[in-house]
């Protein structure tokens, strides 16, 4: 219940046990799933495996038989003690929702009650007795045992079915109507920190497993512990005071708008004879802004100022003003009627604003329980074999109570500041008065005041200072902070800045351009918000191509090898894992590499297998490969390995917090501001030139990683035709990158090889699928690239090997899209992630088979012929990064039809536009354009073990079936896969914890174990060693 002030307006309101009993549930469900999750990486000896929520879930009949699947006795022991930790919280969870639920229940309904938690009490004692039941080695669960737990829990479900039906019913249009008005009044608190609370609670792998990733890495060391501090620090000085006043400020109007109902905010009076009009000056202070900001970085020369951008975006609010003035003066206007309140609105507005402000620090604990359930039950069933800086048991604690306290004491808490308005204590006096609706902060009620003006001002001039310099030196911020505290001070930031322009706009009538036309057209408050992003299309459309997010390298292109070039230079190395099978004749393995995307994950994961390969033969493994494709994370794992010759420790250094800080701090400030003004600030270059250049976030992560790799501070492109494949970087050979192009879904190579025989463009695009590139690529260097023909400053020079491999792996929306600027009688190419074609890099090896396998046909029959030198067998590697089946266990016997459309075709999809506006890039690509060309590791797989058929390696002869068939190299395609295991899923970001960097060694470990003869499935990481081992496999 609230009660109210001497004013009238409302009280806080009661809320604490609701509040608690929802952040108990939650807690306690974020708990058991992430223990859920854990348990479905236990392999039984038949492959399948299980979560502990799908026995215990609508579908539990489905899962009856994994109770009879077999674990071995270490398995056994590790999935007892996950189990028992699951059902303690489990009968927690039942105390807890039977409890809120029948103090929420009425009458017959609270017999629904009873039966749900008697139903799932009897599951878990029947859970218990079938654990204890299963042993080690064999399947000791009796037959009927699975079948009658599945009855009670089927029974528990049609128990939470009815009373879902039961609150259907109860609900009433009402009340449900005023809850969505107040939360939608306070929109833009909801908005400072809902982004941020979806990312660390919502389960879900990938993208959803980075922020909690981000969470462990403060466990990791005593940095850790500061980023963790500062992240509370912004939450507590301002995050949730920003919340807090907001949703006030936002409740003083709403306290107002009942006291005045007839008249405020659009009137002064009842009779409606002195309006409330915005004072039209303010519309240029924006502009003015803007343009001092211009006129500084111009004259300072520390940035860049678009000027087309800056002028379309200052002309908006001018024209605003113009019109509106003109209108005011000789046109007929009115505002749109407000709508109705009632007495009731200013607490439902309130208290809105209330719970999302205890809801924003709720949900950091349970974002910590999340984050930190996985590692705590790790550890409690012997998994973990890590230290930490705080035990995770304890940060989970910690999480918990934060996530459930601050609904307990909330009531108290507002309760004392409501009395502070009558205290003699300055200080609190004022924090009272500005608590309390409808009153100024002089302690005056009348409803014509300006109530807060001092507050708005400071909070708006606050914000837009702030704002600048965290686009001005967004490293800085994230380097100090940490990515959590950096971004949510970010985004606090820009919300604050937006309400309080808002807050004002909505205190007055909109201005009188709003205020013409048919009723329709006319609005009750000014869109600043579509104002907004009208402004940002318009200065989208107005920019240029390459403004924002450029792909730009001086210098030219050099000359790069051929695929027969590459091959003859591959053949001319010596110490190749060549082992001889007869006199004069050896057997000599040329693998091509595969890198599977997924961000950071993907590229600590392609960088492992790869230094395991190059260690294999007494470093004959730094020298067996002929080239090295891939996308997304893969990409930048096979050119970190490329250029470094120690790839693990190089990403290792990579994996913390600098790049995705400074990345999400520039999306919310620096990239902002120069999409919608024009305005980018430099940043620091010190290993390019000029030293300090307009950087976007994709820029800043390159240059931010460069100052960790020296060995990365090169361009892509070696100066030499052999360079690649000499030396300690030439484990993977040439590198052959995936982009897609966002106008087509076509593949964008970014070769170290020359693949640009035959290409060609048209309509002011390449062709794709012409040309040597391959049927749904094309070369990108070879079309858009600066050479001795092609010497227009605006073509590509030599791009940096780190500019590469993220080419390769910008994903949404962390990383934007990278725009090549027009070349010759090409428009310019806007790319991203390869992923959104071909995430596994297999179609690349694949699509450019008819370049290397009559290369190694030809040479192989010379070898034949002669009866002497090195029989070249193709070997594919793929590098697999995802946690699904087990590729050692089963694979395509015949490989399916190519599904990716033919370009050219009616199902080739492609879009006229030369550049897509950033925000529809991921959805246009993924749904559209890319929709017809992607492709699935399986049917790739099948594709690439096709390919290297025994039958394509040299023409039909005795001595040539001899030697294709060799029992050494019977395994042609091979699958370096993460293990089915318990453990943390590795997000897909680019921040890895060292929790996942030990998950990805452990799997890796698993990796080396050979498949064996007779293996059903693909070829193992432990099979290649053995294969590129002198000494033949055992």
């Amino acid at each position: 219940m609230s009660g109210s002030t001497q004013n009238g307006a409302p009280g806080p309101v009661e809320f604490g046990r609701v509040g608690g009993y929802l952040a108990a549930i939650a807690v306690l469900w974020l708990a058991l799933n992430e223990i859920s999750l854990l348990s479905g990486g236990f392999l039984a000896a038949d492959d399948s495996s299980w979560m502990f929520n799908t026995m215990a879930g609508p579908g539990s009949w489905g899962q009856a038989d994994g109770w009879h699947a077999v674990l071995d006795a270490d398995q056994l022991q590790h999935w007892g003690r996950l189990l028992a930790a699951y059902l303690v919280l489990d009968f927690v969870f039942i105390v807890v929702y039977t409890s809120a639920l029948w103090q929420l229940a009425r009458s017959w309904v609270r017999w629904l009650v009873v039966a749900l938690a008697a139903f799932d009490v009897l599951e878990n004692v029947g859970t218990i007795w079938l654990g204890i039941e299963r042993c080690a080695g064999a399947d000791c669960v009796p037959s009927a045992g699975p079948t009658v737990v599945a009855v009670i829990t089927t029974l528990k479900w049609l128990a939470v079915i009815g009373l879902l039906m039961a609150g259907i019913a109860r609900l009433r249009a009402g009340p449900l109507r005023r809850i969505w008005r107040a939360v939608w009044i306070q929109r833009f608190s909801l908005l400072a920190f809902l982004p941020l609370a979806a990312l660390a609670i919502v389960p879900g792998s990938n993208v959803f497993d980075q922020l909690p990733d981000v969470q462990r890495r403060w466990l990791d060391a005593p940095i850790g512990l500061w980023h963790a501090a500062a992240a509370g620090l912004v939450y507590a000085v301002v995050l949730l005071p920003a919340i807090f006043v907001l949703g006030r400020i936002r409740a003083d109007w709403a306290q107002r708008r009942v006291v005045g109902d007839g008249y405020w905010p659009f009137w002064d009076d009842l009779a409606h004879q002195r309006p409330r009009r915005q004072d039209l000056r303010l519309w240029a202070l924006g502009p003015v802004l803007l343009f001092a900001v211009a006129l500084v970085i111009a004259f300072a020369e520390g940035g860049t100022v678009f000027w087309p951008r800056l002028v379309v975006f200052c002309a908006i609010p001018v024209l605003v003003m113009i019109v509106s003035a003109l209108v005011y003066r000789h046109g007929e206007h009115s505002p749109r009627p407000l709508r109705p309140v009632t007495a009731t609105f200013p607490r439902d507005v309130m208290a809105a604003g209330d719970a999302i402000a205890i809801a924003a620090l709720s949900l950091a604990g349970l974002g910590m329980v999340r984050a930190f359930t996985g590692l705590a039950a790790l550890e409690l069933a012997g998994l973990l074999d890590a230290s930490y800086v705080v035990p995770p048991w304890l940060a989970l604690l910690v999480g918990a109570a934060l996530a459930i306290v601050p609904w307990l004491v909330a009531r108290p808490v507002l309760a004392a500041i409501a009395t502070w308005s009558g205290r003699p204590t300055p200080v609190r006096q004022y924090v009272g008065r500005l608590a309390e609706p409808g009153t100024d902060v002089n302690g005056s009620t009348a409803v014509l005041g300006a109530p807060r003006k001092a507050l708005r001002i400071s909070l708006l001039v606050t914000s837009i200072v702030l704002f600048l310099f965290l686009a001005a030196w967004p490293r800085l911020v994230a380097d100090g902070l940490g990515v959590l505290a950096a971004t949510m001070l970010a985004l606090t930031t820009l919300v604050t800045m937006v309400g309080v322009i808002v807050v004002y706009a909505q205190e007055r009538q909109p201005p009188e351009i709003f205020q013409i036309g048919p009723r329709v057209f006319r609005r009750r408050a000014t869109p600043i918000i579509a104002l907004l992003v009208v402004a940002l299309i318009l200065t989208g459309l107005a920019g240029g191509k390459t403004d924002i997010h450029p792909v730009t390298a001086a210098g030219t292109v050099p000359a790069r090898p051929t695929m027969r070039q590459a091959f003859d230079a591959w053949l001319a190395q010596s110490g190749g894992c060549a082992y001889p099978v007869d006199a004069g004749l050896s057997i000599r393995p040329m693998l091509m590499v595969a890198a599977e995307g997924g961000g950071i994950r993907a590229t600590y994961w392609t960088a492992s297998a790869l230094a395991k390969i190059g260690a294999t033969g007494n470093g004959c493994g730094r020298r067996v490969a002929l080239f090295s494709a891939g996308a997304s994370g893969g990409a930048l794992g096979v050119t970190i390995a490329r250029f470094s010759g120690r790839p693990v420790p190089a990403v290792e250094a990579i994996a913390g917090h600098e790049a995705l800080g400074a990345a999400s701090v520039s999306l919310l400030s620096g990239d902002l501001l120069a999409s919608a003004a024009g305005l980018r600030f430099d940043a620091a270059s010190p290993y390019r030139t000029p030293t300090a250049q307009p950087l976007d976030r994709a820029e800043l992560m390159e240059t931010t990683w460069e100052h960790r790799l020296a060995d990365l501070r090169t361009h892509f492109l070696p100066d030499q035709v052999d360079q690649a494949t000499s030396g300690e970087g030439a484990v993977t050979g040439q590198l052959v990158l995936t982009s897609t192009a966002v106008r087509d879904g076509c593949n964008a190579l970014l070769s170290q090889l020359d693949l640009s025989a035959g290409g060609r463009s048209s309509g002011g695009a390449p062709v794709c699928g012409a040309g040597a590139a391959g049927a749904h690529n094309y070369d990108l260097l070879g079309l858009y690239g600066r050479t001795g023909n092609r010497s227009a400053k605006e073509c590509l020079g030599n791009i940096q090997a780190l500019t590469a491999g993220l080419l390769a792996s910008r994903f949404p929306y962390v990383t934007p899209s990278g725009v090549v600027e027009e070349c010759g009688d090409l428009q310019a190419a806007q790319l991203v992630d390869g992923g959104y074609t071909d995430n596994t890099g297999l179609s690349t090896i694949v699509d450019l088979a008819p370049l290397w396998l009559p290369l190694v046909r030809a040479h192989n029959d010379q070898v034949i012929a002669e009866g002497k030198g090195e029989f070249v067998v193709p070997l594919v590697v793929y590098v697999e990064n995802g946690t699904g089946p087990d590729f050692s266990t089963a694979t395509h016997d015949n490989a399916p039809p190519d599904s990716r459309v033919i370009p050219g075709t009616p199902g080739d999809q492609a879009i006229g536009w030369t550049q897509i506006p950033e925000s529809l890039v991921p959805p246009v690509t993924k749904l559209y354009t890319a929709k017809g060309n992607a492709t699935a590791s399986r049917p790739m797989l099948a594709r690439a073990a096709e390919v290297v058929s025994p039958g394509g390696l040299c023409t039909d002869a005795p001595q040539c079936r001899q030697l294709r068939t060799d029992p050494r190299v019977a395994g042609r395609v091979f699958v370096v896969h993460q293990s089915t295991q318990p453990s943390l899923s590795a997000p897909l970001g680019w921040t890895l914890s060292k929790a996942s960097q030990q998950d990805l060694t452990d799997d890796l470990r698993a990796a080396l174990v050979p498949c064996g003869p007779g293996c059903a499935g693909f070829a193992t990481l432990g099979d290649l060693i053995a294969t590129l081992t002198p000494a033949g496999p055992n």
